[in-house]
């Protein structure tokens, strides 16, 4: 079996490039598609006495070159040999935690077609394992969030292992924010029943902190939303602009109504524990953490879940013991001390599952 890493990069990443690539030595081949004339540095020479023979580049003119990440990925997997691809971006480094690698897709079922592992904070994960030759194809709009779509098969996971993201500092990220806010706002005019790209619209607002926006783009991207596990944490994410806007009883409304579609979806009651609690509506507060708790992953193996795409794990593990610790302390119940060390036990068991280590 062969296994091609893709790394798209330009002549700006000779600080991380190295240490990308040593986080999958397991390749056999090193594909970088490499943008040529953006600048004279050693980002190549570095790559070539990390990986040696196995380093392969495909030049792409920088002048005249599309300057969306999708063609660039999409290059790489035309160019690809082998049985997978793994897409192995410069500010990120893969975290296989004592796990065969090779092994483990030798062993995929001949229907999965592509495979997505979590970040290691847990948020979110990314398809970043891709079986070759593929059918699918990535798509991007304006230049930001490039879509992995049109494959022939199956989505998969390969528990325990995970990929770190390098942190931004604030300047990058207003940066950044404000850059994807003009081209999704484009892509948006361009493909308006499109509820992928609503949805990031409102995430860009929310993150800029724009929040009657952000719920207007959350909101409008519902209709359009065919998969009921999409549409709950739609709702949730109206209810958390919502709750940090301080519409308490509207974040409460958002809840109920994504558990319509996802009653198994542990951000929504857990939203609702929060808000109630914030509003000093103890018993209510009480009452839906306990909900909360019923869909926990505490003592759960990673391939007894099947939840992709966006998550908050600290509802699946401490969130529900925290607002409990909270509700007996101001009751004065005796229970706090119990609900306190359940807290402490979840948030180390949290942080073990997604560095993929059992506990």
């Amino acid at each position: 079996m062969k296994i091609t890493a893709i790394t798209c990069t330009s002549d700006t990443k000779q600080a991380i490039i190295a240490d990308a690539l040593r986080s999958a030595p397991w390749v056999d081949e090193n594909l970088i598609v490499h943008l040529t004339g953006g600048g004279n540095d050693r980002t190549l020479e570095i790559a070539r006495s990390v990986v040696g023979d196995k380093l392969r580049i495909l030049e792409i003119p920088l002048a005249g070159a599309e300057s969306d990440m999708a063609h660039f990925r999409n290059l790489g997997l035309e160019h690809a040999s082998g049985d997978w691809a793994i897409l192995l971006d410069t500010d990120e480094r893969i975290l296989a935690n004592g796990i065969d690698v090779r092994s483990t897709l030798e062993r995929q079922p001949a229907n999965v077609a592509c495979i997505t592992i979590y970040d290691d904070l847990g948020t979110y994960d990314k398809i970043r394992f891709i079986r070759l030759p593929t059918k699918g194809r990535y798509q991007q709009g304006f230049g930001i969030h490039e879509d992995f779509a049109g494959f022939d098969g199956i989505i998969g996971k390969l528990p325990h292992i995970r990929f770190h993201e390098l942190p931004k500092t604030p300047e990058q990220v207003q940066a950044s924010l404000k850059a994807q806010l003009v081209g999704m706002q484009k892509q948006v005019a361009s493909d308006p029943t499109n509820p992928r790209w609503r949805y990031y619209l409102g995430s860009i607002y929310e993150n800029l902190q724009q929040y009657p926006e952000a719920i207007a783009e959350y909101k409008a991207s519902v209709p359009y939303v065919e998969d009921p596990g999409i549409r709950a944490w739609t709702y949730y994410s109206m209810g958390r602009v919502a709750y940090a806007n301080q519409s308490g009883i509207e974040a409460i409304d958002y809840s109920l109504e994504g558990m319509k579609y996802r009653p198994d979806y542990a951000e929504l009651p857990w939203l609702a524990s929060v808000v109630y609690q914030s509003l000093g509506e103890l018993e209510k507060a009480l009452a839906w953490a306990k909900i909360t708790a019923l869909w926990t992953w505490r003592g759960k193996r990673e391939d007894q879940i099947n939840r992709v795409s966006f998550k908050e794990p600290r509802a699946y593990f401490e969130g529900p013991y925290e607002v409990m610790a909270r509700v007996y302390h101001d009751l004065k119940d005796g229970r706090e001390q119990w609900a306190t060390k359940e807290l402490m036990r979840a948030r180390k068991e949290r942080e073990l599952f997604f560095r993929g280590v059992s506990a």
